[in-house]
């Protein structure tokens, strides 16, 4: 399933497609829903439930860039629905994500990895964000979900905190933040610290709990919270936000860690779900360029730029109408590449 969709052009021009034409920054917030399976809709799906009562109160939300996505994001996600029920996952991948630029993996093969993991998850969903700001979010899923059984419950790091925290993203941050901690809950996970102990797993039978204070959880990483939180400017918001304690083991893996360890040729099974680490392999991303031999000289090619370099120029090849039809074997394109870089010019 792997091989499949790195090389699955309708797949992947589509995606590339719906990223083109997502709304920019500066308009409408917006959430573009796509299937975890099969072809990519021309116009992002939007399922309406018919009952209420068939409407999940519990919402989980985790926003990244998904760099890839690793085990930590994985445990998060875990913990989050242990302990809060939460009977939606859903993995928000920022288009136009705040004080970042697009490296490493292309947005489309984010997607595509976000795919491979969620499918086997009923009940998890993948949308594409307009906005990085999350009270943009907020107001996008609430027109998603205009009930007010519904609650939203955003799975952040410590440093995605302190950003929602910071003044400079708001013209009025007292009114914004309001709106904001009003129509949801915060999640939050320790930064990489060796000292934190190792959190027991739930026991059987446990219930559910109700977000509380970030200050009534015992574990590593809680004074960093607890001292942002005391902060008289943040006192309003403190029983919207809730810990997560990763165990030292969870909270030191890092995409950048995952990254870093592929471009020196380590091992990262141990890092991020299967069919991330497939992915990885199949497609060399984040991997050294490859020292070949083309008309009798040695040269260094980047086969994961090839691969983008490639989707690009059939892109721009496929009109709109073709791109659900249009068919080019993309692993068979990429070896010729591989072999006569200048193909492409």
């Amino acid at each position: 399933m792997v091989k499949k969709e790195a090389y699955a052009v309708p797949l992947l021009l589509a995606l590339k497609d719906l990223i083109h034409h997502t709304p920019p920054d500066q308009g409408p917030p917006g959430l573009q829903f796509l299937p975890a399976e099969g072809p990519i809709p021309e116009e992002s799906p939007r399922e309406f439930l018919e009952a209420p009562t068939a409407v999940p109160e519990h919402i989980g939300i985790f926003p990244g860039s998904f760099n890839p996505l690793t085990l930590a994001h994985v445990e998060l996600i875990r913990q989050a629905q242990e302990r809060f029920c939460l009977e939606e996952m859903i993995l928000v991948l920022d288009s136009r994500a705040m004080d970042k630029e697009i490296f490493g993996a292309s947005l489309e093969d984010r997607l595509v990895m976000l795919r491979l993991f969620a499918r086997a998850f009923p009940h998890y969903r993948i949308a594409l964000s307009s906005h990085g700001r999350f009270l943009d979010k907020l107001q996008a899923l609430r027109q998603r979900y205009p009930f007010a059984s519904v609650s939203f419950y955003f799975i952040v790091g410590y440093d995605t905190l302190v950003r929602i925290l910071d003044p400079k993203y708001y013209v009025d941050r007292e009114a914004a933040l309001r709106e904001l901690f009003q129509g949801s809950y915060f999640l939050v996970a320790n930064r990489a610290d060796p000292a934190s102990p190792q959190p027991p797993s739930s026991p059987a039978g446990h219930h559910c709990e109700a977000p509380r204070p970030a200050q009534d959880e015992l574990a590593g990483g809680r004074a960093e919270i607890e001292a942002l939180l005391d902060r008289k400017e943040n006192q309003a918001f403190r029983d919207r936000i809730a810990f997560l304690p990763l165990s030292s083991f969870y909270a030191s893996i890092s995409s950048t860690m995952v990254r870093e360890r592929v471009a020196r040729g380590e091992e990262i099974s141990g890092l991020v779900p299967p069919e991330i680490h497939g992915f990885i392999e199949e497609t060399k991303l984040y991997a050294p360029p490859v020292a070949v031999v083309q008309s009798g000289r040695p040269t260094r090619i980047d086969r994961y730029g090839l691969r983008l370099q490639l989707l690009d120029r059939l892109y721009q090849k496929a009109g709109p109408e073709d791109l659900p039809e249009f068919q080019a074997d993309l692993k068979e394109l990429l070896g010729l590449v591989l072999q006569d870089p200048h193909i492409l010019e």
